[in-house]
């Protein structure tokens, strides 16, 4: 897309993403058009998101899966995107069928020729966001977010990479990993003083609302291979972190 194309949204557009628009605004709902993904792995996990993000509106999704369905997966998948009647056939090609369904608006590609050794800076390039879906090879998970890392692009604010997420379940227990940069940048809404009820001079009453303001916050976060190195040691009260721990050894020892 050029400027031109990406500078203001259509009627038709509008009218279609009008419940997120409200939700997040026209620049964010601008900013999704223009976004590139490639999504790693296709499973019942992976079918889940791509789902939400084809719905969403952005710019292309690139499923990235040289394997077959079989009828585990069909009988996992359900009715998301495969039957019966594509056993043996590509599973990137089968889910590109039909979340294409769900959105002609944006640009689906299958991508069954490649293994995921065989990915590279160069294909890293094309995309906005790499994410990996139900793959245990830590090697392999730490090469693709260093890749990532490497990978930087000029835009209004600068530089940015492209952020990388990675996200798998193994029984009742699952994790999600993403990987912003050293530096990441985003503007949070905060309130101030809370909303209540005042006497007006007539005698009526008046809603006084709590005051808003936004502000620039900045995060910073680790890569894969350096959250792995973490020794976690919660405190005793933390409950929520204690279940963290269990799930990061569990993920560790997998």
């Amino acid at each position: 897309m050029n400027s031109n194309q990406t500078s203001m949204l259509s009627d038709e557009e509008a009218t279609l993403y009008d419940r997120q628009i409200r939700l997040w605004g026209a620049d964010a709902q601008l900013k999704l058009r223009q976004t590139r993904l490639l999504l790693i792995n296709v499973n019942s996990l992976s079918i889940e998101v791509c789902k939400n993000l084809c719905l969403a509106g952005v710019a292309s999704i690139t499923i990235f899966d040289n394997t077959r369905v079989t009828s585990n997966d069909v009988e996992e998948n359900l009715t998301l995107t495969m039957s019966s009647t594509e056993i043996d056939e590509f599973k990137s090609v089968c889910t590109c069928r039909a979340l294409q369904l769900l959105n002609p608006r944006v640009h689906l590609v299958a991508e069954s020729t490649m293994t995921i050794d065989q990915i590279d800076e160069k294909y890293i390039e094309q995309f906005d966001y790499v994410c990996l879906f139900n793959y245990y090879n830590f090697q392999t998970i730490v090469k693709l977010n260093n890749l990532c890392r490497e990978r930087e692009q000029v835009d209004e604010n600068g530089k940015k990479q492209t952020y990388f997420f990675c996200a798998a379940t193994f029984g009742s227990y699952g994790f999600a990993f993403k990987d912003l940069g050293d530096k990441y940048d985003y503007l949070s809404e905060n309130s101030f003083g809370s909303e209540s009820l005042i006497r007006g001079e007539g005698g009526g009453n008046e809603s006084k609302k709590s005051e808003k303001v936004t502000t620039k916050s900045v995060r910073n976060y680790a890569t894969f291979e350096k959250a792995l190195t973490l020794d976690w040691k919660p405190n005793r009260r933390q409950a929520t972190i204690r279940s963290a721990v269990t799930t990061y050894n569990l993920l560790r020892g997998n």
